[in-house]
């Protein structure tokens, strides 16, 4: 079963990676106000994936949660979730530095998102499977019901 969801979590992120940049492009559109914070913040979010991602090459996600305590667990969904989607912003935004036109922006911001997301997706169900075993079952933590 988790065959089958992972498969479909391609397409799955590429529907979501669509449905994100056209949104976030109508509203950057509108708020250009936005545009600085956004891209201020945008690559704290890819910095703090990446961090997070050399030490889990380093201790694994076991030794970082020891390392951090549970922490670790919100700081992981929070990149988890927000990673692709700061892609997706800076390239949104910083296509106009580059005189691309509004359809390149918006294609190039889908597929660096989706590009982006699909291994993150994986990388959330390898961290969760470390963490908490397959299933749920036979980790080294236990979940809260």
């Amino acid at each position: 079963m988790e065959l089958i969801g992972l498969v479909l979590a391609i397409p799955g992120t590429l529907v979501a990676s669509l449905a994100y940049c056209l949104c976030a492009s109508s509203v950057l559109n509108r708020y250009p106000k936005l545009h600085l914070p956004i891209l201020m913040f945008s690559p704290i979010m890819i910095a703090s994936t990446a961090l997070e991602f050399v030490f889990y090459q380093r201790i694994g996600a076991l030794g970082l949660y020891n390392m951090v305590g549970p922490a670790y667990l919100t700081v992981h969904d929070i990149n988890f979730l927000l990673t692709a989607p700061s892609v997706a912003n800076i390239v949104l935004i910083g296509g106009h530095h580059f005189d691309f036109s509004k359809a390149m922006r918006q294609g190039l911001a889908i597929l660096f998102c989706w590009f982006l997301a699909w291994p993150t997706v994986f990388f959330n169900v390898v961290v969760d499977e470390d963490l908490f075993g397959i299933d749920g079952v036979g980790g080294p933590l236990v979940r809260k019901q």
